[in-house]
């Protein structure tokens, strides 16, 4: 073996175990390599690409990048990945056009690096071409391309095109499965996720403790039965119950509104890191007391840990939910100073609590001093605004957020239509609904319906609201919307209305007891005391009905 070969494979080693122990020790090795010259080698510039973006940041590894004299796939996929990981996802897809001109071709990671971009862009146009460059180099069966693709499809709303990627694969691996797993959590349909980890198991693939994780994400949508049954099933099964795993556990529980449970898995683990005390705070700060979460919080601080904008987040919204101004203003004087004043989130936060304790002033104030409000800044100001009745002023910063630049989103126009309601402009409220599709290219979804037709019902348009509600789609039907218009037919005495709404609400979920209530007060006010009987009686033999249905699922 050379001596130039015998430097570059001992050079290679170094940097291969800094890059794993010790990255700011491995960068010092770049200035012997140019003195030895031996920087065109293409595995220890590679190597260096990954240490630089890791220690120094994308813009170093950008620089190394752009000077070295060759460069390969390898090369290209590690600063795509650097900016994918730092959030510089529109550098990522202008890099990744510059490759594709190079004439490099992309492999599987490069490809899920882009696809990450395009669904945190929510760019659905691009990810389809990018998806179209997946087929044409033959990686459309790939586990780690189709990871990527299903995650892009189902953030995009998409969910039966993920599916559809997923069923081309030959071999789905936990990777692919988690991430079906993770699209039906997202959508909602936490039945559909536990249903594909059944076909998991039984296919003998096998969970990793991410699946895991998402699975438990589905239990605190059903409810806490089934995650107590994978809690027990993870133990039966040896599975070691790691941080990710410890922190999931907490965060189902807490969702479940299980906080003893919750604070005795976290009280049990014995390396306690930010993410899973601010799991903690954030259940406790909707589940539990001020005291208790704000103790949480107080004791990640003392034991030595930096709250990250999470937390601080969760501590902010847990105190507008309580109208609890005084600690408020302290956690605002404290994100000033820890350096976390300039974060959106915390900014959107704080806008929101002095709004819900009617501090309007105050929140205007925090708003005005943002440098670039984004559509969360600017619904937060709307949305004050309509909360404490001042109705114009809410539809004024509407048109100034359109004047800015800032597309109003979905649920821009839905505190839109809470203004006008606020404010009785029905006919403004009808005209703004009509907006979504004609100026907004908005689809309009269940609860801009449930909005508008709570709007009209309260105004007596009775018939006007039925016809909104029958032109719905079957999917955005709902028991609230009926509910609602319900609801208008008993204050307004609309007694025939008012049964078809109530056929119409029964046959989505004929166990709704308030759904029942309501019927059964419509009666009462019209004088119908012996249908108002009729039903009530009904409402108890549903409740029983109910029962034996929850028991009989239990015993499957």
């Amino acid at each position: 073996m050379s001596r130039i070969n015998l430097i570059e494979k001992t050079c290679s080693k170094i940097i291969y175990f800094c890059n794993k122990n010790f990255l700011k020790d491995g960068i010092c090795i770049h200035s012997p390599m140019l003195k030895l010259g031996i920087q065109d080698n293409l595995l220890l510039s590679n190597n260096l690409l990954s240490l630089y973006a890791k220690c120094c940041g994308v813009e170093t590894a950008r620089h190394l990048f752009d000077e070295m004299p060759h460069r390969d796939v390898v090369s290209w996929t590690s600063v795509l990945s650097a900016y994918v990981n730092n959030e510089n996802h529109e550098e990522a897809l202008e890099l990744f056009n510059s490759m594709k001109i190079s004439g490099e071709k992309p492999n599987e990671f490069t490809f899920s690096n882009v696809l990450r971009s395009c669904s945190a862009l929510k760019n659905l146009l691009h990810g389809s071409k990018v998806h179209a460059w997946v087929i044409k180099h033959g990686f459309e069966s790939n586990p780690i391309s189709c990871s990527s693709l299903i995650e892009l499809y189902s953030k995009s709303g998409f969910l039966e095109n993920a599916v559809r990627v997923f069923n081309g694969m030959q071999i789905g691996d936990t990777l692919s499965w988690t991430s079906m797993i993770s699209s039906f959590v997202q959508a909602g349909d936490w039945v559909r996720a536990l249903l594909f980890f059944i076909c998991m198991i039984k296919q003998r693939v096998y969970p990793n403790e991410y699946t895991f994780a998402k699975l438990l994400s589905a239990c605190s949508l059903s409810g806490t039965d089934s995650g107590k049954l994978i809690h027990a099933q993870m133990i039966v099964w040896g599975v070691e119950l790691n941080l990710v795993l410890k922190t999931a556990l907490v965060d189902m529980y807490a969702k479940c509104r299980e906080m003893e449970n919750a604070v005795k898995v976290f009280s049990q683990t014995s390396e306690q890191d930010v993410k899973l005390y601010t799991t903690l705070i954030a259940g406790l700060a909707k589940h539990g007391s001020k005291d208790d979460f704000f103790r949480a919080f107080l004791e990640l601080r003392f034991l030595g840990h930096r709250p990250n904008s999470y937390t601080l987040c969760n501590i902010i919204e847990a105190c507008a939910n309580l109208g609890d101004m005084r600690t408020g203003k302290q956690l605002h004087c404290y994100s000033i100073v820890s350096g976390f004043g300039e974060y959106k989130s915390v900014s959107n936060g704080l806008i929101d609590l002095y709004g819900k304790c009617r501090s309007v002033i105050d929140a205007q104030k925090l708003f005005d001093e943002m440098s670039e409000p984004n559509v969360i800044s600017w619904n937060s100001l709307i949305h004050i605004f309509a909360l404490n009745g001042h109705v114009k002023s809410s539809l004024s910063a509407l048109e100034d957020m359109r004047l800015a630049g800032i597309r109003p989103d979905s649920h821009t126009m839905s505190i839109v239509l809470f203004a006008c309601s606020k404010g009785g402009l029905v006919d403004m409220g009808v005209e703004y609904f009509h907006s979504l599709r004609e100026l907004y290219d908005i689809k309009p979804q269940f609860y801009h319906y449930n909005l508008l037709v709570d709007l009209l019902g309260k105004d007596g348009r009775l018939e006007e609201a039925a016809g909104l509600v029958r032109s719905m789609s079957f999917c955005l039907k709902n028991v609230t919307v009926y509910k609602r218009l319900l609801c208008a037919c008993k204050l307004h005495g609309n007694v025939i209305l008012g049964e078809e709404m109530a056929r119409r609400g029964l046959e989505l979920d004929p166990f709704d007891m308030e759904f029942h209530g309501i019927i059964a007060s419509m009666y009462d006010e019209a004088g119908r005391l012996d249908l108002g009987d009729n039903m009530r009686t009904l409402m108890k033999e549903g409740g029983l009905r109910k029962s034996l249905v929850s028991r009989l699922v239990a015993n499957c």
